[in-house]
């Protein structure tokens, strides 16, 4: 991204955090997402490693959350994923079996579904609350 090429920025961190489908297999609609979607990913990793939030932070949320995990994810996600489960009271984990960490374009139909759900159900949950 330093040097302004966001398309092979786009390809090295796809390869990176793929699971099973090569960047020459994503469709050209998908390709250029990606692509275009880098400057904001490059300003997200920066912001990730100058947050000062911890662990603890993460022990104070109380609102419904839903943790959806791919069970081919690289270790280090793996246990980020371990750690928020833990950390924060009632959380709900949905695996997505195949996926990796790109599970919500590689696996957009499972993931989509999983969070269409899980705001259907708590929704509903509220609305009983409230009666």
């Amino acid at each position: 991204m330093k040097n302004g090429n966001a398309r092979t920025a786009a390809q090295l961190f796809y390869s990176y955090w793929k699971e099973g489908v090569a960047w020459d297999n994503l469709s050209k609609p998908m390709q250029d997402y990606l692509t275009n979607s880098m400057e904001k990913i490059t300003i997200g990793w920066d912001a990730i490693f100058k947050d000062p939030i911890d662990l603890d932070d993460y022990r104070n949320i109380r609102v419904p959350t839903l943790i959806i995990s791919g069970d081919r994810i690289p270790s280090v996600t793996r246990w980020i994923c371990l750690q928020l489960i833990q950390a924060i009271e009632g959380a709900d984990f949905f695996p997505v079996n195949g996926a990796g960490h790109m599970s919500p374009i590689t696996h957009a139909d499972k993931v989509n579904k999983i969070i269409l759900q899980y705001i259907e159900n708590n929704l509903l949950r509220t609305e009983a609350r409230k009666l």
